[in-house]
Order: structure tokens, then C-alpha cells, then sequence
């Protein structure tokens, strides 16, 4: 099976902020082919898909935080169907408390059903913390997430090594919920770095990714050995060593 892999766009966070138009045509010219969004760069919809269809580059995922504003939520819908978007991954929402998460969960399932309902895919991405017991109790925000069945998720596998779980068996223990994985690479010090340089089993995870419902992968960059343009290139050359 061949897999799509694409770059989340916040891995060039510091270019984008100075020049997002030369960002992603240097993005391209990497050869890589498809993002996710994490933001419009002050751009509107019309500006921003000419600029992406002209470079040939295809939104296939955004990071989207909470919107509970009815008119904001509008917005967000009508500019996500203008980029040919159909999966909308929630990146983040803060749960520290087990009655904060339970409150949590319940607002991210009516996001869920909100975006399902305008014909979003829609999942959460975690962090660490989602993996850990809250302070209050045994129960770990994900088992709170995964009881909810309409939840999709977006593995990033880098925070779940790092929270000391397997992410190779969270995926298999979650079939067809898996709407894509973060591919971000663990080194054996516990930091992020450029994808095929550290340990994490890159093959087995996209394995058990498709067995889950996926095969569309995404690389995020947060540390970096290099500059970062020079960082996304090096893992793009890695990922096509490893998966040709």
C-alpha cells in the first residue's frame, strides 16, 4: 500500500511568520505535496487556495483550536471547504482535573458533531499529559476521549513515547478511528528530532496505521538540529529512504 505523507505547516512556524507565501513555495519545491494547516496567515480563502493551487500543494489536514463563537465557527467551515479540506484535527484543550476533563470531552464531542455535520472528519491530536493519570484520580483523559464513540484521533506518536506508552498499540487498540498519524520522531534522550534519525518503528506504526484506517502520515517538526526549512527537507528525505 503506498501512503500519503504531508507536512504540518507549523513545523516552519518562524518562516511563516516572516514570509508565508515564499514558506510554502520553498515547501514545494522540496517536493513536498500535501499540508496541514494550523492557520490562514491573515490570508482569505480565495488568496489563499490560488497560492496553493499555483504551488500544487493540497491541504489534506488543519489544526483547528476550540471554537465555540457560532459566527467563528462559520467562518472556519466555509474556509476549510474553500481549501478542499476534509479533516479537521483539534490540537489541544486543557484538562488538569478529571471534572475540567470531563467538561472537556463533553465540548470536544460537540465540536465533533458539529464539523461531522458540515461533512468535517474530525479528531483530536494528543500531547503527553493525555496519556498520565489526572491528579485526581486513576483515569487518564484518553480513556475518557476513546469512551466517547464518535472520537477520532490523530496519534502524534513523539508524546506518546514520551508519556512512556506504546504508540504502536494505541493505534491497534483504536480500529477504524485512526484518521492520521503525526510522524514526529523521538531520539533516545527523550527530544525531538528529524524524522529517521531517531528510534521510533516508522514501519510498523504506518502498518498497524493502515490496519487502523489510514495511511496518510504527517510529519511535525517542533526541535530542530539544523534551520528548520533545512530540517523539513532532511525528514522528507527520510521518509522516502524509508518508504520509498
Amino acid at each position: 500500500m503506498a501512503y500519503t505523507f504531508g507536512l504540518q505547516m507549523y513545523s516552519l512556524r518562524d518562516d511563516t511568520a516572516l514570509d508565508p507565501v515564499a514558506t510554502l513555495k520553498k515547501v514545494a519545491d522540496m517536493g513536498w505535496r500535501n499540508i496541514e494547516l494550523c492557520g490562514s496567515y491573515g490570508m482569505n480563502a480565495a488568496d489563499m487556495k490560488a497560492i496553493l493551487d499555483g504551488l500544487g500543494l493540497k491541504v489534506v489536514s488543519a489544526h483547528v483550536g476550540a471554537i465555540t463563537d457560532p459566527e467563528a465557527f462559520r467562518r472556519e467551515v466555509e474556509f476549510q471547504h474553500a481549501m478542499g479540506n476534509t479533516d479537521i484535527i483539534l490540537p489541544y484543550y486543557s484538562m488538569n482535573s478529571l471534572e475540567e476533563a470531563k467538561r472537556a470531552v463533553e465540548t470536544i464531542a460537540k465540536l465533533g458533531e458539529a464539523y461531522r455535520a458540515e461533512g468535517f472528519r474530525f479528531g483530536y491530536h494528543n500531547h503527553a499529559f493525555e496519556f498520565q493519570p489526572l491528579p485526581d484520580g486513576d483515569i487518564r483523559p484518553i480513556d475518557l476521549l476513546s469512551q466517547v464513540e464518535e472520537m477520532k484521533f490523530q496519534p502524534d506518536v513523539y508524546w506518546i513515547r514520551y508519556a512512556g506508552c506504546d504508540p504502536v498499540e494505541f493505534i491497534r487498540n483504536h480500529p477504524g478511528r485512526i484518521l492520521s498519524v503525526h510522524m514526529k520522531e523521538y531520539a533516545p534522550d527523550g527530544t525531538n528530532i528529524e524524522f529517521g534519525n531517531g528510534i521510533l518503528p516508522w514501519q510498523e506504526i504506518m502498518a498497524e496505521a493502515e490496519k487502523a484506517g489510514t495511511t496518510l502520515g504527517i510529519l511535525e517538526q517542533e526541535e530542530y538540529t539544523c534551520p528548520p526549512l533545512d530540517s523539513v527537507k532532511l525528514c522528507l528525505e527520510n521518509i522516502r529512504k524509508i518508504f520509498g
